[in-house]
């Protein structure tokens, strides 16, 4: 399974985040003032930004916030009705000048709330999972090794967003690939469940930080290769995600049934007029 190319524009800094016990926690905090407005473009780009002192949101859906504020990907929040997959909305918020960047996700989380009557509950349900395994006797592929810990102290752990174009530490992630400089493999694991909208977990029972690249062709590049313009750097003849893991990392890709926690969507509703 592959994401939506349209959904790829997110901000990198939707990674490695977790929000435990998030889904119904009246103490966090809240813009000092938002505008929600109906986006009727049909742009199929969407985009959250974190300008400083605040969120932009440009063409999102319900459902692409809720991801953001509750760092889940697509497939563990469920009963979410079609019309908060569909509909877009633009969101310009406001946060107080105390607020820094880990406030972001919680403020979001008050926002759905407060203007989308949003109302939510964790359970666990049998949930279709991809696992991340080494294969037994097998060397790791090329393009996985072991870090050199170059990147200095402290590590990319204390660093927050995604590697850019410069830097050699943290996780980045792009429609077909995936770098990460000095990080554990959990964050790999992080890393394709965004772009797949799946549940992803690292069992490689490979310990330390890690430096790797992974280049594949997503599924809607080889289902679809009209769109392979949009996509210059994706070879539209490239392995599978599962073959590019096998081949350039040494890992396999397994898919099982297991109970997972779930966000339940009990409410949401259309957005209240500015």
């Amino acid at each position: 399974m592959s994401v939506a190319p349209h959904v790829l524009v997110l901000l990198l800094t939707f990674l490695a985040v977790q929000v435990p016990g998030a889904s119904q926690n009246r103490s966090d905090p809240a813009f000092e003032v938002a505008s929600v407005k109906p986006n009727a473009t049909r742009d199929p780009v969407m985009a959250i930004r974190l300008p400083p002192g605040g969120v932009t949101a440009v063409n999102v859906t319900p459902q692409l916030l809720l991801r953001y504020a509750f760092a889940l990907p697509d497939a563990r929040i469920v009963d979410l009705p079609e019309w908060a997959r569909r509909s877009r909305f633009d969101i310009v918020a406001k946060a107080p000048v105390t607020a820094v960047d880990a406030d972001m996700r919680p403020m979001v989380r008050t926002l759905l709330r407060d203007r989308f009557h949003l109302v939510t509950r964790h359970e666990l349900r049998p949930l279709q999972v991809h696992v991340l395994t080494t294969e037994p006797g097998r060397p790791l592929g090329p393009r996985l090794t072991a870090a050199s810990a170059a990147c200095g102290q402290g590590g990319p752990a204390e660093k927050s967003g995604a590697l850019s174009s410069d830097e050699r530490c943290g996780l980045s992630i792009a429609f077909g690939r995936v770098r990460g400089g000095e990080v554990p493999l959990s964050e790999l694991a992080k890393g394709l469940a965004t772009l797949t909208g799946g549940v992803v977990i690292d069992r490689t029972g490979l310990s330390g930080r890690h430096d790797f690249t992974l280049d594949y062709t997503p599924d809607a590049v080889a289902l679809e290769p009209a769109i392979a313009k949009d996509f210059p750097d994706v070879d539209p003849g490239g392995p599978s995600l599962a073959t590019a893991l096998g081949e350039q990392l040494g890992l396999r890709w397994r898919t099982e049934t297991e109970p997972t926690d779930v966000l339940v969507v009990v409410q949401i509703q259309h957005p209240e007029p500015d």
